[in-house]
């Protein structure tokens, strides 16, 4: 399972570059854009996003997150399957997902 982690990490990582969206977060670490804003990989331990018309899939790389504590992405216009990933953010406490169409 550790492998597959890893593995899952390197193949975003190298997604990320190939399509120019990872990006420098305001605390100077490495980050990833969700949603046009940049999130420090190693230091968000919270996505706060609910009521602003956000609209397409939850990508993939939410998995990139590991340290979430808190993901709040209710009553958006999200659509589509919650992805797999998901299940690699171990330390996440609260996941508010309502008022969606996943």
């Amino acid at each position: 399972m550790l492998i597959k982690f890893f593995q899952f990490l390197a193949a975003l990582a190298f997604i990320g570059a190939i399509n120019s969206q990872d990006c420098t977060s305001q605390d100077g670490t490495f980050g990833f854009f969700l949603w046009d804003s940049c999130y420090s990989i190693n230091n968000t331990t919270m996505i706060e996003r609910p009521n602003e018309q956000l609209t397409g899939s939850i990508p993939t790389e939410i998995g990139y997150f590991t340290n979430l504590v808190v993901l709040n992405l209710s009553s958006n216009e999200l659509s589509g399957l919650i992805p797999n990933e998901i299940g690699y953010l171990t330390n996440l406490n609260y996941l508010y997902l309502d008022g969606n169409n996943l």
